[in-house]
């Protein structure tokens, strides 16, 4: 590399790149000399950390309370990041678009045309390919010359054996607790079944508006939806 690179982390109060915020920053400089630098600074993010966000980051209210607001660190995060390629795992999906958003409501431009991106989840992908075949090589160690269901029975005592799997039955349920439905556009949040789409993304089923509930009845979902909509709705 010609250019340093510099891996990302942000910490936020949730999901949404446009109305969340960034709670913590994590950033690590690698030079092309080898040399290394990096720091990591909590963000008051101005709004409420929901409980749900610090399940899983460990980040409260009461941590950030006397932490900078990002505009205060704008200034610095920009210019380190000034002429070098952006990495991290899914950068492109989240880190970068959330951190340029904050850049944004600082009224920093970040020039995202010129800008070189090291996304590590899309090259693991890329040379780990996730289908049928690249599970295949993973798990049974050879390429596959058998049928697709001949490579499925393969591959799952494969997976039985490595994952010291004594009970399938369990593992079935565990694997299927969030779901409600099979096309995913109701989920099992710790027992409460909720969207995950459109307006009404992370409400309650049994909250929704119910005109909105009799349009995706009429609508394009499937029949497995419309079915376990209408039963938790109760329309």
């Amino acid at each position: 590399m010609n250019k340093p690179i510099v891996f990302i982390d942000v910490e936020t109060t949730g999901l949404s790149v446009t109305k969340d915020r960034v709670v913590k920053i994590s950033l690590l400089k690698k030079y092309p000399d080898g040399k290394i630098s990096k720091g990591s600074k909590l963000i008051n993010p101005g709004i409420d950390i929901p409980s749900e966000a610090t399940d899983i980051h460990g980040i409260t209210n009461e941590t950030i309370a006397d932490s900078p607001t990002f505009d205060k660190v704008a200034a610095g995060v920009f210019e380190y990041l000034k002429d070098c390629v952006i990495a991290g795992y899914s950068v492109e999906r989240f880190d970068l678009p959330i951190l340029i958003e904050e850049f944004g409501r600082a009224n920093l431009e970040f020039n995202t045309e010129d800008c070189q991106v090291l996304d590590l989840h899309k090259l693991y992908v890329k040379n780990e390919p996730r289908d049928l075949d690249g599970a295949y090589k993973h798990y049974v160690g050879e390429d596959n010359t058998l049928s697709d269901v001949d490579a499925m029975a393969s591959i799952i005592d494969k997976q039985i054996e490595k994952y010291n799997i004594e009970d399938l039955n369990s593992t079935i349920e565990d694997l299927s607790s969030d779901r409600v439905d099979f096309a995913g556009k109701i989920i099992n949040d710790n027992g409460t079944a909720k969207l995950t789409f459109g307006k009404h993304a992370g409400i309650p089923v049994i909250d929704v508006d119910k005109d909105y509930i009799r349009w995706m009845l009429n609508g394009d979902f499937s029949q497995d939806t419309k079915v376990k909509l209408k039963k938790l709705a109760g329309v």
